[in-house]
């Protein structure tokens, strides 16, 4: 599993690197231990052993006598606690003397277990019975001065009480070892937040930064040489965009104005030359159309050249109150007519005024575009809806048409500049890619948005929102 996150993928190392030092340690802490618990318990086994040899002594008989020369009754306690836990045997491995007291050794010795044990004359041995208990002994060698044969005493312990200490002692690292995961995961997904903290604050301030404001830079606080380095390296990425961007629009806006010179000497002549009674119908035709293509020629390059100075921030609305209701009415009319030439009905619902703050000429403009656009694209029989209303302190007007629509692939690209979907958005319609531009453009710089929706053949609507101001000042409206 890849992981996106930086942040994440900091904590989950951290956690994975603390996990395992810990695991390290705690395995090298748990042989420590153990090591030192089983050396404890041999060394204690020996005592025993010791203590056990030195309470021997050989019967005149041939036997075996304890607590010579008189035990105190502690050293008689300890001598009854440890006899069932001692077999002694010659050297052979023969079973001498075994007081079990039908303990658990005598079951090993019934069942043969300790045969390998026995033969033992020194040394630790293991070994676990049947039932799954563990037992260890050690065998001391003994020579008797009074019997020259040589007995070998053999001591042994259950290794339950160990085992248990053992176990527990790795449980605890065990369920420690959870505990620490978390632990350093949270701590790890805190420190690595703060790590990257610097580069979300560059990100941020990134995403702020379009086309329209590119003189932006990005100031850092942290000095951490990796951040500065980020954003130097951006910051001079953003500069070499900025002057990409201005030598486009001065060479978009130069070519427009060295065209405009040319494009109007040629539509004077072209009229001269229409005006003149001697062409024949079929130069006469050409003319025409020649003087159609210059005019949207004329058309774009002005288009371009508002755009262009849109860009640079040249332009600067008048600010006024304006009643959107009696602009959509007066352009209603005004373009009834063409829609009626073109089959198209034209209705218009109002609920309100409407007023706006902004410069009437170019919400004109857009409106203009908006409505010729449906009117343009609608087809015979169809219908055009304006709608004007107010919503919580905006004004929405919305154009909708029954025509041709756009595909679903088009929509987010039909504000782009000079961007025609096809085949609705045909030349042979006569648009010029960048009406839509510059609607945008003026319901933007009016603190307005503008959103489409179409089906293919279904029909467009395109809404627009303002701000809401008050009649009096255009001053922005209060909430009841």
């Amino acid at each position: 599993m890849r992981i996106r996150s930086l942040r994440l993928k900091l904590a989950v190392i951290n956690a994975i690197l603390i996990a395992a030092v810990f695991a390290c340690l705690a395995s090298i802490r748990y042989a420590f231990v153990s090591y030192r618990a089983r050396a404890t318990f041999d060394r204690l086994l020996q005592e025993d052993a010791r203590f056990l040899a030195r309470r021997i002594a050989p019967e005149p008989e041939g036997g075996l006598a304890w607590e010579p020369g008189g035990a105190g009754d502690a050293q008689r306690l300890v001598l009854e606690r440890l006899r069932p836990f001692l077999i002694i045997t010659d050297a052979d491995g023969k079973v001498l003397d075994s007081d079990t007291k039908g303990g658990p050794f005598a079951r090993l010795l019934s069942g043969n277990l300790l045969d390998e044990m026995l033969r033992r004359k020194s040394g630790f041995h293991s070994l676990r019975a049947g039932d799954g208990r563990g037992y260890r002994f050690t065998s001391m060698p003994v020579r008797q001065t009074e019997r020259a044969e040589e007995i070998v005493l053999h001591v042994g312990r259950s290794t339950d009480t160990l085992e248990s200490l053992l176990q527990e002692h790795g449980l605890v690292y065990l369920y420690f070892l959870p505990a620490m995961v978390g632990a350093s995961g949270i701590v790890g997904w805190y420190l690595a937040g703060r790590a990257v903290r610097p580069f979300r604050n560059v990100v941020q301030t990134a995403a702020r930064i379009t086309s329209e404001n590119l003189n932006t830079r990005i100031r850092s606080p942290h000095y951490e040489e990796e951040v500065q380095t980020l954003v130097t390296a951006f910051n001079g990425m953003v500069s070499r965009l900025h002057e990409s961007f201005e030598q486009l629009r001065k060479f978009n806006a130069g070519v427009a104005h060295e065209l405009r010179t040319p494009l109007a000497i040629l539509q004077g002549e072209t009229e001269v030359a229409l005006a003149s009674e001697d062409l024949t119908e079929e130069i006469r035709s050409l003319l025409s159309s020649n003087m159609e293509e210059l005019e949207r020629l004329t058309d774009l390059i002005n288009q371009m050249l508002i755009l262009s100075e849109a860009d640079a921030g040249s332009w600067v609305f008048r600010q006024n109150a304006i009643n959107l209701r009696l602009v959509l009415e007066d352009l209603v009319e005004q373009m009834t007519p063409l829609g009626e030439y073109r089959g198209v009905r034209m209705e218009m619902e109002t609920a309100c005024d409407g007023f706006i703050r902004g410069d009437e000429l170019w919400i004109r403009r857009a409106l203009i575009n908006v409505l010729d656009n449906a009117i343009k694209y609608s087809k015979a029989g169809g219908e055009i809806r304006v709608r004007l209303e107010e919503r919580e302190r905006k004004v929405r007007i919305g154009v909708s048409d029954s025509g041709i629509g756009i595909l679903a692939a088009d929509i987010p690209h039909v504000f782009d500049r000079l961007y025609r979907a096809d085949p609705a958005r045909s030349r042979r319609t006569g648009g010029l890619g960048l009406g839509l531009s510059l609607v945008k453009w003026v319901v933007e710089s009016h603190g307005g948005t503008i959103r489409l929706e179409s089906e293919l053949d279904r029909g467009t609507l395109c809404e627009m929102e303002f701000p809401l101001v008050s009649a009096a000042a255009g001053q922005p409206a209060l909430a009841d």
